[in-house]
């Protein structure tokens, strides 16, 4: 079962998930709750969880301050952001961290349900490559490098969502030659590397188009589209509406 730590200053969103949030639908345990980011830290580095669950603005610390030290000692654990804030900087922010999701306040079950899911898949996947390291025979090591590479490949997706990524890049980075890492990629993962970039950008753009103050520019600017175009063509193929439509309808729900 996987522990989750809840870090957040005001009482009632503390009470709300440790008393009525169906943890065990999700086989999670609630291990600390904290009232901020210098206490969130501090209870980690005791007693490390596998979940995060902060809110982005607190007192003495953010909740991306103390993100930023807790990925400094453990890269494995899953952070999920809580906001309240219609501001375009903390959701870049969460980006910048790796962060797993983010959550708008007032918290809907149905939405901080889907983070959990894809937080514990995150983990599932992690854990899963280190498995599988330790019980492959040394005539696998080709393959268990390959796993580590791919994990290494989307953290490096996740903290450069605002950059334009491209597989030449990124193989240089790594040290490879981009057709070696496009193959073990595209086996590894079920879609080219491209793909995922726009998977992965598509879905972060449809949940800063959810934050009111956020400009369709704005959004675009921040995941590394240089011109609008491009970004507009790409969400509507992956989500299929326009990047105003879909902001506008959300406004109407």
């Amino acid at each position: 079962m996987n522990k989750v730590m809840i870090c957040d200053d005001e009482v009632f969103i503390r009470n709300i998930l440790t008393v009525n949030f169906p943890w065990k639908k999700y086989d999670l345990k609630v291990e600390s709750v904290e009232v901020n980011g210098i206490d969130g830290f501090k209870s980690f580095c005791v007693n490390p969880v596998d979940i995060i669950i902060t809110d982005i603005r607190m007192p003495l610390m953010s909740g991306i301050e103390m993100s930023r030290k807790i990925r400094e000692i453990d890269k494995r654990v899953e952070i999920i952001f809580l906001t309240s804030y219609d501001e375009f900087e903390y959701a870049r922010s969460a980006i910048e961290v790796s962060a797993c999701d983010y959550v708008l306040k007032p918290i809907r079950d149905d939405e901080l349900g889907r983070a959990l899911r894809k937080a514990v898949a995150r983990l599932k996947e992690k854990d899963g490559i280190v498995t599988t390291e330790s019980i492959k025979q040394p005539r696998d090591e080709e393959t268990r490098a390959s796993g580590q590479v791919i994990n290494e490949i989307n953290d490096y997706v996740e903290r450069n969502l605002n950059k334009r990524l491209t597989i030449k890049e990124v193989a240089e980075f790594f040290s490879y030659t981009p057709n070696y890492l496009g193959r073990i990629y595209s086996e590894a993962m079920g879609m080219h590397f491209g793909e995922y970039v726009i998977k992965r950008k598509m879905e972060t753009a449809a949940k800063m188009l959810r934050v009111q103050h956020n400009q369709i520019g704005d959004v675009a600017r921040a995941l590394g589209y240089e011109h609008m175009t491009h970004f507009i063509r790409h969400f509507k193929s992956y989500w299929g509406v326009t990047p105003n439509i879909y902001k506008n309808s959300d406004k109407d729900k």
